[in-house]
């Protein structure tokens, strides 16, 4: 009956951890890349040398 159970409980743990995909997750994530983007091109400054983007939007300088 223990082995019952046990086995029970690990299958309704696994069937949960599968997250459902949204159905916007592609435009939520572009969106974010698109926010960075432009707060990094408004705090960027010419004659500095960019070499990625914060996660803040920031533009990183070498």
């Amino acid at each position: 009956m223990k082995k019952i159970l046990t086995i029970f409980f690990i299958s309704a743990l696994t069937f949960k951890s599968y997250a459902q995909q949204e159905t916007q997750w592609f435009s939520k994530a572009t969106h974010v890349v698109e926010l960075q983007l432009k707060k990094a091109a408004s705090t960027y400054s010419p004659g500095k040398n960019p070499r990625s983007v914060n996660p803040d939007g920031t533009v990183r300088l070498a």
